[in-house]
């Protein structure tokens, strides 16, 4: 975990809300680029989802893929684990299979691993 802080972020909007946190837009102040902030409110968490949700930052810090969203810092601020990562502004996997839809794009294209497991059932 880093020494950053919610005030080193100033935060754009709300990009999505989920069971376990939210996620937000935001502009670091030091270097003026745009990342993805998830927030778990760990107080609210049972011990085992505290572990797990460290853990997700663990393994999140490892991965180095071109087609993996990149993890870029976290921290911990008044509870709230702030998880930072690249800002993807064409959006996320359910906003880009929408568009092939739109666009006649076959769904094989996007999920062939998919298809291949209801072709051998």
């Amino acid at each position: 975990m880093s020494t950053s802080t919610l005030a080193d972020f100033q935060f754009m909007g709300r990009l999505g809300k989920g069971s376990f946190g939210e996620v937000h837009k935001v502009k670091r102040h030091e270097d003026g680029l745009i990342y993805v902030m998830k927030q778990i409110n760990i107080v609210e968490l049972s011990p085992q989802e505290q572990r797990d949700a460290i853990n997700e930052v663990h393994i999140m810090a490892r991965l180095d893929h071109p087609q993996v969203v990149r993890y870029y810092d976290s921290f911990i601020d008044a509870g709230i684990l702030c998880i930072v990562m690249e800002y993807c502004d064409r959006g996320d996997l359910q906003v880009c299979r929408s568009d092939a839809v739109r666009r006649a794009v076959p769904w094989c294209a996007w999920a062939p691993s998919a298809l291949a497991r209801q072709s051998l059932t």
